[in-house]
């Protein structure tokens, strides 16, 4: 894990972070806490990268903070970006021809009074390669309904229909994080509150197109630090070989911590790394646990 974790730390402090296949640029006061967490089940491939290809993206949609992302499968590109109305979705093939356009709320079968037709965008994309399907998510109209707008794609072709449900969270889902561990998909959001969320929902259901798949919360009271308003958690998604999907047996979250900024009585010079493992019992919730521990 750490051999897969450690050539990336030093993207902690530029105001840049890679997390899976997404990039977005963030205020870099806030870079540290976006660490990159990966779960490996293969040795790390140092081999240089070589560029294939270089053509240009999703129009400007006109809104800020444009909040670009993107995720890459063995045929296909996906991108998002704000835009009026909700997210822009824009599906490229690997050499850069553009497939399909289209308002994300389109792609699914939604009353135009619905929350997630009156989204309001900061989307988020990710290929599952176990799965070889992508997944889209947006937040909902604000609201006391709360929603997660999902979209899994039906194939392998995000050009074709996609399966759209509404995860209810206990609080707006503000810069909504998802990711790909073993049975489940795992979400963070930014509650803005003493307590910190975090999400597990089954992901075979959600793979099968159950438009209500069981969703597991977890809170933890090392929430919101003093000095800043935003705070949040990245969860880890799992890469590697075929047959690590199903002996992933843990799941992981992480999140940088000032001392000096969130302690009494700090450490000078000293800050963390805050990470909490999760496991997921999706027979009986109860078996369920978090543990946590803080690197300095």
């Amino acid at each position: 894990f750490f051999r897969c974790l450690m050539p990336c730390l030093e993207a902690i402090w530029r105001p840049w972070y890679f997390f899976g296949r997404q990039v977005k640029r963030v205020n870099g006061g806030i870079a540290a806490l976006l660490l990159l967490m990966t779960v490996c089940t293969h040795p790390v491939n140092t081999a240089t990268v070589i560029s294939r290809a270089s053509f240009a993206g999703v129009p400007n949609q006109q809104i800020a903070p444009p909040d670009p992302v993107m995720a890459v499968g063995p045929s296909h590109l996906v991108a998002m970006t704000n835009a009026p109305g909700g997210s822009a979705v824009v599906v490229f093939n690997r050499a850069g021809t553009t497939l399909m356009t289209s308002p994300l709320r389109d792609l699914g079968s939604w009353s135009t009074t619905h929350d997630c037709y009156l989204a309001k965008g900061d989307p988020i994309v990710i290929y599952d390669q176990f799965a070889d399907r992508f997944i889209m998510t947006e937040m909902g109209r604000k609201n006391s309904n709360n929603y997660l707008c999902w979209y899994t794609s039906a194939t392998n072709d995000p050009t074709g229909s996609w399966n759209a449900i509404t995860l209810t969270m206990p609080k707006f889902p503000d810069y909504q994080k998802i990711a790909m561990c073993g049975d489940s998909y795992t979400i963070t959001i930014n509650a803005a509150t003493a307590q910190m969320y975090f999400f597990a929902v089954n992901r075979a259901q959600v793979l099968a197109g159950n438009s209500n798949p069981s969703m597991q919360t977890f809170t933890t009271s090392l929430g919101q630090q003093p000095q800043y308003t935003f705070n949040t958690m990245t969860p880890g998604d799992v890469e590697g070989t075929a047959n690590g999907a199903s002996t992933v047996g843990q799941c992981y979250f992480a999140r940088q911590r000032d001392d000096e900024a969130s302690s009494s009585n700090p450490t000078s010079g000293t800050d963390f790394i805050d990470v909490w493992t999760l496991t997921v019992d999706w027979t009986n919730s109860a078996n369920s646990a978090v543990t946590f521990q803080s690197v300095a």
